[in-house]
């Protein structure tokens, strides 16, 4: 049986092009040992912009890629009711606190890593399909916000920036 490893991303269509970069980089570096299965959360991308991500992985025959693209059109719209601050208009930022509404335990996805739109993979992820825990692993803002998370924390669901902490 083939190792598979989840995979999370989300933007709107205004962060496309962003995402798409750190997308392609991860398809590049991509093990043929591994099966990837990439979510692409997001409640407004164009049906053109999706297609530029499938001919990413088209150019790439020998990796095993899955692209799926979930809609959170219905969870944007309850971001928006709780009145938190959108980052310059967008509720993107939000959208992982869903996780585990929108992949139940019956949905094969055991473990996921979510990979920022502004993150570049330069290798392989093999070794963290294997990877048992509760992994932490953050990427502070340019506010450094850094005393104002807990150090005892053991998850994070949340990026600091815009100074909201």
């Amino acid at each position: 049986m083939r190792k598979r490893v989840n995979i999370l991303y989300q933007c709107d269509n205004n962060f496309t092009f962003m995402t798409g970069v750190s997308f392609a980089s991860l398809v590049i570096n991509a093990s043929c040992n591994i099966d990837y299965y990439v979510y692409v959360l997001t409640p407004d991308m164009s049906e053109e912009n999706r297609k530029k991500y499938y001919q990413i992985v088209s150019q790439y025959p020998d990796k095993n890629i899955i692209l799926e693209f979930l809609s959170v059109a219905e969870c944007q719209k309850e971001v928006e009711s709780w009145g938190v601050p959108s980052h310059r208009g967008s509720w993107v930022t939000y959208y992982k606190l869903f996780v585990a509404r929108l992949f139940p335990e019956d949905s094969g996805v055991d473990k996921i890593i979510h990979i920022g739109a502004d993150t570049l993979v330069t290798g392989s992820l093999e070794g963290l399909v294997d990877f048992e825990g509760m992994p932490f692993a953050m990427n502070w803002s340019e506010n450094h916000r850094y005393g104002h998370y807990p150090r005892k924390a053991h998850n994070c669901v949340a990026e600091m920036g815009n100074g909201l902490f």
